[in-house]
């Protein structure tokens, strides 16, 4: 099919022979053989015009579900690393706390890899990095609680010896706790391959590995609107008092007018 001009569509029946044309709501067919066009009230087949419009229509859905069968396919499937919801608690320092879980959402099997995560020092201090219970249970590693590292180095795997020889799915990791030093917007990281660890991988070798990151906000609101609830109820005060009073003095005006014209 080709389109030579916005109002013209042609395309070519080499079965029969001819090349046919939809040009401003005409239908013109064109013997390929001795170029002489016509404008007929039916094709050569002898189908009304509608019905060739419908199988030009019918051509094009053809041709378009040809065009995205052949479309390289994107694979749904994918491993990444995945966080939380972040929660906040209260240090017995009265300090605040923020606590983010990492975790694994894997389409491949891994037998164990490194995760660098990366945070904000002007807003959060790191505290700890505990692994999940239900996490990976060989080679964990940690930093040290209190670490001013950046990235933070955490490694862990699951060390089989029977197929799949690693794990897939929803796999929990641990639980990342900062405190809180300043307010404001806070982003948090994760990247895979972290030294010395290496990359996710697995059986059939390295996994590509989707990396995540998270931004919350920390401590009070950035754009917090002040408490006002006095200030608002004095306000209050005020115009309900003006009120009264220019309503006493609209009912004297009346009043005195209502005498004079007596």
């Amino acid at each position: 099919m080709t389109i030579s001009h916005p109002l013209l569509l042609e395309w070519a029946d080499r079965d029969s022979g001819w090349t046919h044309y939809y040009a401003k709501g005409n239908f013109m067919t064109r013997d390929m053989s001795d170029k002489n066009q016509r404008s007929p009230d039916h094709e050569s087949t002898g189908r009304p015009r509608h019905q060739s419009r419908l199988a030009l229509g019918l051509r094009a859905m053809i041709l378009a579900g040809l065009l995205i069968t052949a479309l390289p396919q994107v694979a749904a499937a994918s491993n990444a690393i995945v966080f939380g919801a972040a929660t906040t608690s209260t240090s017995p320092t009265g300090a605040e706390l923020i606590e983010v879980d990492m975790g694994l959402n894997l389409a491949d099997i891994t037998s164990g890899g490194g995760i660098g995560v990366e945070y904000d020092e002007t807003r959060l201090e790191f505290v700890s990095f505990r692994f999940d219970k239900a996490g990976p249970p060989n080679f964990n590693s940690a930093p040290v609680d209190g670490s001013q590292a950046q990235p933070l180095a955490i490694g862990g795997g699951w060390a089989t010896l029977t197929p799949p020889f690693g794990v897939s799915g929803i796999q929990p990791f641990g639980t990342l706790t900062f405190r809180v030093i300043s307010d404001g917007n806070a982003t948090i990281s994760a990247v895979d391959g972290i030294a010395p660890f290496g990359p996710f991988a697995g059986a059939t070798g390295t996994l590509a590995m989707m990396d995540a990151s998270m931004t919350i906000n920390v401590g009070a609101p950035i754009s917090a609107l002040p408490a006002v609830p006095a200030l608002g109820s004095q306000w209050v005060l005020i115009m309900m008092v003006g009120f009264v009073m220019a309503l006493f003095g609209v009912l004297s005006l009346s009043s005195s007018h209502a005498k004079a014209s007596i």
